[in-house]
């Protein structure tokens, strides 16, 4: 094991050794054999939730199947002409933040490139003292349509994003809480923004903060606007299949 603390989300290895002394050997197969304490709930055994098998040197658990928070014992039994020796590692499986809450404020009616949306993790979340610090991150993705969430900046320590320009749609917000092991917690908000009129005076402004997004290098905040308003302008567009006749 590299760490005591393991993520759930990832493989467990474990690696054993057994061997006799010189003169004890007489060619008699050392038989291997591991277990675990306790058994996970709904596991029906160790066997099952690995990708090696329990009766070799090496054994691998596969992802997601140790609960997280949990604490097992794996033990390695070394069996030579009826005798037994045995080596044991415990291992702790990380958990998630914990705690927190997730707020979403703005003036309502949300209009289409034009109502701030500020997304907020607040300050309870925590996590134990060996986890921190917690990083932060937030996106958002079409709600009931399954596809990944886009990001609204990059992860960091900042508990507070605000979506400038958002997109006309009916929206999942997600927050997403991470501990320096890698382990996530996830909160989800819905939001509708309105479509909004793009007239001269709205073009105008969306050039000009593109312009001022490019002048002071925000990449992310220049993705944002281009791809609100792709979308934006999407929308407006005309059918173009011709009518039926």
């Amino acid at each position: 094991l590299d760490a005591p603390k393991q993520s759930p989300n990832g493989k467990l290895p474990l690696e054993g050794v057994a061997s006799l002394p010189t003169s004890d050997a007489d060619g008699a197969p050392i038989s291997l054999e591991w277990a675990i304490d306790p058994l996970p709930d709904g596991v029906a055994s160790l066997d099952s939730i690995t990708s090696t098998g329990i009766y070799g040197a090496n054994l691998v658990v596969v992802p997601h199947a140790l609960p997280a928070g949990g604490t097992f014992t794996f033990r390695l039994d070394a069996t030579y002409e009826g005798r037994v020796a045995s080596a044991s590692s415990t291992v702790v499986i990380n958990r998630r933040p914990w705690g927190g809450a997730f707020e979403v404020s703005y003036d309502a009616p949300a209009v289409a490139l034009s109502t701030p949306i500020t997304l907020s993790a607040g300050s309870s979340w925590t996590d134990d003292a060996s986890d921190l610090p917690l990083s932060y991150s937030f996106a958002y993705a079409a709600a009931d349509a399954g596809d990944a969430p886009t990001p609204l900046g990059s992860a960091g320590n900042a508990r507070v994003v605000t979506w400038k320009k958002p997109v006309a749609g009916n929206w999942t917000l997600y927050c997403f809480v991470s501990d320096a092991l890698g382990a996530r917690a996830e909160a989800t908000a819905p939001l509708y923004v309105e479509e909004v009129k793009l007239d001269a005076a709205k073009l105008a402004e969306l050039t000009n903060d593109m312009t001022r997004a490019s002048a002071e290098g925000d990449a992310e905040g220049g993705t944002l606007l281009v791809t609100g308003l792709a979308s934006t302008l999407n929308v407006a567009a005309p059918d173009p299949s011709p009518p039926p006749p």
